[in-house]
């Protein structure tokens, strides 16, 4: 049986209409269709339901131009390192072995920062099921094993705990009206209406968010509404709708017609990537205009979504390969394009993501530095489990992770660490033959710049 967001929504238990849309929306759009949100109220049904919760910012964007968004000068090439429709050779998933922690000399000049927990809710948790951690493929620049002596933070303009009553919401109407204006005049759009909508007022500060997650826990769904509502603008034209949100860091294209690509190319959420890559040929020049002139595909993701038989799932997007900025651009500054269900063109998204308040470039621990504070329970996770030690690491990787409650764009280790046997969920991922890999974030960052470093609570989903 196909669990539709609507049957899962109903199962959950009762909710405004107008979430079931904006998870409809969310699920198509927002995030990459191969990262699982898997539903611990439906716990003996893994799903391919993306991530709800503003999430992670790796995989990630485009060098900007002046005004923040992608250069339009010349058309995007690709990268010369493949073959035309041939995926790029993947390493083998790192895995540290622990180290002793080492800090050098601290800098008075860089600022404390805080590494927020992630919020765990009923609705689910960030998981992937495997048939082993070399399924999933990554465009990440990053690397875990050498990582940079340094990184930048960034303060992070969209965090609700900045919105406080005496104070506006970080993306005023004028601003979201701007920035889906820009998108318009990059697709070349010139006929359009914009409606504004304001309706989050009410989640302005933490203690209004955790009283909103009260309210809803007493109705048995503790679901975290701060990314619904807030201020929204749309621009619609007659091919397509432009959406943007005061907490969201994208604005997203959907096409009121979906494009089909031409005969004989898979642009399908299972398509390989060597599939997807062909497509990007086409995609690349059918909206070079939209594109940097040095911008290169990737095809990433590769967990397995419950379909019948169970089948790898990849996403396609595209970022500006600028030399030392690469890393940067893939994880602020992407442009994904999103297929439907019958595999034609339906979404196009453009992170835009605010780096204008650099606190600075702050000293990093190494993967095996982490590991060992991972060990000691320093890390956060919405997993159904703690931590089961270093035997469970599959994977890392150096990504950063931002939600609506993390103050900073703080650059973090992902670990992916096999579930115990044990939990229903990986009980289910078993018997399809597959391993469910949670995963657990160490801030890279020297703890001596924390104001505090993370402690796994042990409450669980």
């Amino acid at each position: 049986m196909k669990l539709t967001n609507e049957a899962l929504f109903s199962a959950m238990g009762s909710i405004d209409e107008g979430f079931i849309l904006e998870a409809e929306h969310y699920q198509k759009a927002k995030r990459a269709p191969y990262r699982y949100f898997i539903a611990a109220a439906a716990c003996l049904t893994v799903c391919g339901i993306v991530a709800m919760k503003s999430g992670l910012l790796a995989p990630a964007p485009l060098v900007p131009a002046p005004d923040g968004l992608p250069s339009n000068s010349a058309p995007a090439s690709l990268p010369p390192a493949s073959a035309p429709g041939t995926a790029k050779p993947q390493a083998p998933p790192y895995v540290p072995a622990p180290a002793p922690l080492q800090m050098g000399e601290s800098d008075p000049a860089l600022a404390k920062l805080a590494a927020k927990p992630m919020l765990q809710s009923a609705m689910g948790f960030e998981g992937y099921a495997v048939k082993s951690a070399e399924d999933l493929v990554s465009g990440n620049p990053l690397s875990a094993e050498h990582p940079p002596k340094s990184m930048p933070v960034y303060k992070n303009t969209l965090s609700y705990i900045e919105q406080s009553a005496d104070r506006p919401a970080k993306k005023s109407a004028a601003q979201l009206e701007k920035e889906v204006t820009d998108i318009a005049a990059l697709l070349g759009i010139k006929d359009y209406t914009i409606t504004h909508q304001a309706d989050n007022a009410g989640i302005e500060s933490e203690a209004a968010l955790q009283a909103a997650l009260a309210k809803n826990a007493a109705k048995g769904f503790p679901l975290d509404i701060a990314i619904f509502g807030t201020n929204e603008c749309t621009l619609e034209s007659a091919d397509y709708s432009i959406r943007h949100s005061s907490l969201d860091s994208a604005v997203t294209v959907q096409l009121k017609v979906p494009q089909s690509l031409p005969s004989g190319m898979d642009f399908t959420l299972y398509a390989p990537p060597e599939s997807l890559l062909q497509c990007a040929e086409y995609l690349a020049k059918a909206y070079a205009h939209i594109l940097p002139k040095n911008a290169v595909p990737c095809a990433e993701g590769g967990a397995y979504q419950m379909s019948e038989p169970p089948s790898r799932a990849f996403a396609l997007l595209f970022y500006a390969n600028g030399g030392e900025e690469a890393w940067r651009n893939y994880c602020f500054r992407t442009i994904r394009f999103v297929p439907n269900e019958s595999g034609a063109l339906a979404f196009i998204r453009f992170d835009i993501t605010d780096l204008t308040q650099k606190l600075g470039d702050y000293p990093l621990i190494s993967a095996g530095e982490a590991l060992t504070l991972l060990s000691e329970g320093h890390y956060s996770t919405d997993a159904p489990a703690a931590f089961m030690g270093a035997a469970s690491v599959q994977k890392v990787e150096l990504v950063y992770r931002a939600d609506t409650r993390d103050e900073v764009l703080l650059p973090y280790y992902r670990f992916y660490c096999a579930l115990p046997q044990e939990h229903p969920v990986a009980q289910f991922s078993q018997s399809k033959g597959l391993t469910l890999l949670g995963t657990y974030y160490v801030p890279a960052v020297e703890p001596q710049y924390l104001t505090a470093l993370p402690v796994n609570s042990g409450s669980v989903n």
